[in-house]
Order: C-alpha cells, then sequence, then structure tokens
C-alpha cells in the first residue's frame, strides 16, 4: 500500500515520504499521510477464503494548512480509486465509504494542523 501511494506522482508531490501505518508523532514534519486497516475483509467461499480481500483502510491526511490537507485527501482518492498492480498486488478500483474533518488542536508553538480522515474499501489480490 505505501509502494502504490509513494509511487503515485500526485501523493508524493504533496508528501514526499511522510507515508506510515498506524500514526504520526507529534513534531513530525507536515504534510504527512497516516494508514490504519479498519477491517480485513477477507472474502469467503464454501470452501475458504478465495484470495480475494477487500479491506476498510483509514487515510489520515494532515498539514500546516487546509489547503494542503485537502490536496492530499484528493490525490489519495484519486490514486486509491484507480485500478493498479503494484509490487505483485492487483489493486482494484477503492470505493470511498466516509469523508470526515478532523478538528485537532493547535500544535505546541501556535502552529495549526490541519486533518482529513478518509476510509476506502478495495479487493486487491496477489499476481
Amino acid at each position: 500500500m505505501i509502494a502504490r501511494l509513494s509511487a503515485a506522482a500526485a501523493v508524493s508531490a504533496v508528501v514526499d515520504d511522510r507515508i506510515s501505518w498506524f500514526g504520526r508523532a507529534e513534531g513530525d514534519p507536515l504534510p504527512a499521510l497516516t494508514l490504519l486497516q479498519i477491517s480485513p475483509g477477507q472474502s469467503w467461499t464454501h470452501g475458504g477464503p478465495d484470495g480475494v480481500d477487500r479491506p476498510r483502510v483509514r487515510f489520515d491526511c494532515y498539514a500546516a494548512t487546509d489547503v494542503g490537507a485537502i490536496a492530499l485527501k484528493r490525490a489519495v482518492i484519486a490514486t486509491m480509486t484507480a485500478p493498479a498492480d503494484v509490487d505483485g498486488w492487483r489493486f482494484h478500483p477503492g470505493m470511498l465509504e466516509a469523508d470526515r474533518t478532523i478538528e485537532e488542536p493547535q500544535l505546541a508553538g501556535g502552529s495549526d494542523l490541519f486533518h482529513q480522515q478518509i476510509e476506502l474499501k478495495f479487493y486487491h489480490e496477489e499476481l
């Protein structure tokens, strides 16, 4: 997932390599993108797992301006709603499940922090 987002010019133009799973520490450089798997979305048949997963993943877009956070969110949506084959995985078009603006307190020193959060569900399978 990180390889796919890092390879997307629209995403890397905003966050460079500041993409990680789980969270970011206060004081880490902005803008930044974090990911969190909300549900595994494993598909099953009567014979067991069918090999196609459809996880729900949360993407948290952080920036020092509202414009930056929204630009990152739009870049992630454009990337993840398009089909792609990356690093031996086939990603089918993602489906936007949630879109939120999160109110964040100011950072130490009075700097603003803007936070956009989206959740996408998408099918992917190993090639």
